[in-house]
């Protein structure tokens, strides 16, 4: 809910659309099942997963956004450990290359003004960037907030830690890249393959309106228009686990 609640303040346009298509959809189902009214609470918990579904994958675009722009974020960091400056005025004089790549309004700039403010408050920062990937549920800002903290208390080099997280963060967000490119042609077809049984049934009762109606508001036709549902649930479902693929 807490969840929902943020994406509606920061993206309430796509949030909004994924409420439209989703109850587009169940209304869809409904008549193209049942053809009744009356079916379309059957399919309202369908449409409340579609929904959610919508939802986390928005969410954890904007998640993939702000790894992305983290990423350059300690590159910045790097560069200015380099030049000397202590890892908390590094992120500081972060800041300015921030707004030069993504503009004043960038989500990793609202979250370094954040950050800046917790340290000017004398809140340690390994807590700060490990608040920032809890709420941006981002395990890789995590990992190097618990890395640093772990630095810290052993009396490590930060610099090395952040060149060594800088590497890792490379690889894992370039394989995940990978995954995607190779995935998409994949779910391009599933969608496709989702809509063509759609698009064949209509075609024909376009040809032939009535070729359909033994299949509604009888008994017979309700059970086998049910198995067909079910059928399809189940192909659209075992696309969506086969095509699931996350990177660790």
């Amino acid at each position: 809910m807490k969840s929902l609640r943020q994406l509606v303040c920061t993206c309430p346009v796509q949030v909004l659309w994924s409420l439209a298509e989703s109850l587009g959809a169940a209304c869809f189902f409904s008549w193209f099942f049942y053809r009744s009214a009356w079916s379309l609470p059957l399919f309202l918990p369908l449409a409340a997963r579609h929904f959610c579904r919508a939802c986390r994958a928005l969410e954890k675009k904007r998640t993939g956004e702000l790894e992305k722009q983290f990423q350059e974020c300690i590159m910045s960091v790097a560069a200015g450990m380099r030049a000397g400056y202590s890892i908390e005025n590094a992120f500081y004089e972060s800041m300015g290359d921030m707004r030069m790549l993504f503009g004043a309004g960038g989500r990793i700039v609202r979250e370094l003004e954040e950050l800046v403010r917790g340290m000017h408050n004398n809140i340690p920062l390994e807590r700060l960037l490990m608040s920032l990937g809890c709420r941006a549920k981002s395990t890789y800002i995590q990992e190097f907030a618990e890395v640093l903290d772990i630095s810290h208390k052993s009396g490590g080099n930060p610099a090395e830690v952040i060149a060594g997280t800088v590497e890792a963060l490379n690889v894992r967000l370039k394989t995940s890249a990978e995954i995607d490119v190779l995935l998409s042609g994949r779910k391009l077809e599933g969608k496709i393959m989702n809509v063509i049984p759609f698009l064949l049934v209509l075609y024909v009762r376009w040809g032939n309106p009535e070729y359909f109606d033994m299949l509604y508001h009888n008994l017979a036709g309700i059970m086998v228009m049910s198995l067909l549902l079910a059928v399809y649930l189940a192909s659209a479902l075992l696309t969506e686990k086969v095509l699931d693929i996350r990177v660790g």
